[in-house]
């Protein structure tokens, strides 16, 4: 039961998207005008940091970017750990991906092990679009 939790597509995805929507937000104008006050804020939790002519930024103390950073390793050994029959991973992914039922056996094994990888590679630099365009 643990592996199927452990490897639920829908739960690692989402961890990612969960970070930045439960995030305060405040207007670079904001942090320009009252840093002080910004900076604690950041303290208490990451902070959006919104702009107008260019890409947001979150703004966070360094501890809670450390926080992250070990639980991705975290995620990254328990999946590693979990990968144990090649032929049920397949199975479990295919009941997440149904559309794998269309490939064959090779094809069901190599999707399965390029988008692990792909996770565990996402997990690791903190980067999802890697798993996420897998």
């Amino acid at each position: 039961m643990g592996n199927e939790v452990l490897l639920n597509s829908e739960l690692l995805l989402n961890y990612y998207e969960a970070m930045t929507k439960s995030l305060k937000q405040v207007q670079s104008s904001e942090l320009s005008r009252n840093a002080a006050n910004v900076f604690g804020q950041a303290e208490q939790g990451p902070i959006l940091v919104t702009r107008r002519d260019g890409v947001n930024l979150v703004l966070m103390s360094e501890s809670t970017h450390q926080d992250r950073e070990d639980f991705s390793e975290l995620v990254n050994r328990v999946v590693s750990a979990s990968l144990g029959k090649e032929n049920e991973i397949e199975s479990r992914l295919a009941d997440q991906f149904p559309w794998m039922l269309a490939l064959s056996s090779d094809g069901q094994t190599r999707f399965s092990n390029e988008l692990l990888a792909a996770v565990r590679t996402s997990l690791a630099t903190g980067e999802p679009h890697l798993a996420l365009s897998t």
